[in-house]
């Protein structure tokens, strides 16, 4: 009696352990995102920019223009391998002052505070 008592706990014991993943590493806790491509994240912006500024047909078919090249080059500039981290990250911020520099030319006076202010909160929130 002992004996099959003691062969059903070790049988049950060893069946539970083989379905427990014992793998140690990156794969255990995989997370899976889904790539957006371009035209996804600029129609992102693009929304994002139209809800917030309220921009009318032209500045949203400029603004639209200035999203689309500034994510292409950046793109670019992520993926040279030729360039060290240190200078991607040199042009990647010149090329968001270009932008801030261009999408200021057509926005208003108004607008132009209300994406400081929508620049200054998404800061905060990279700090946090």
């Amino acid at each position: 009696m002992k004996t099959l008592l003691l062969l059903l706990v070790t049988l049950f014991s060893l069946s539970s352990y083989s379905q427990v993943d014992r793998r140690v590493g990156q794969g255990q806790y995989k997370r899976h995102y889904k790539q957006k491509n371009i035209e996804e994240i600029n129609d992102e912006t693009l929304t994002k920019l139209n809800k917030e500024l309220n921009l009318d047909g032209f500045q949203e078919a400029v603004a639209k223009n200035l999203i689309a090249d500034f994510n292409k080059s950046a793109k670019e500039v992520k993926e040279a391998e030729s360039l060290k981290n240190e200078e991607k990250s040199e042009l990647l911020i010149g090329l968001a002052e270009k932008f801030k520099f261009k999408l200021f030319e057509i926005l208003t006076e108004e607008q132009k505070s209300k994406y400081n202010a929508m620049l200054s909160g998404e800061n905060k929130k990279k700090k946090k």
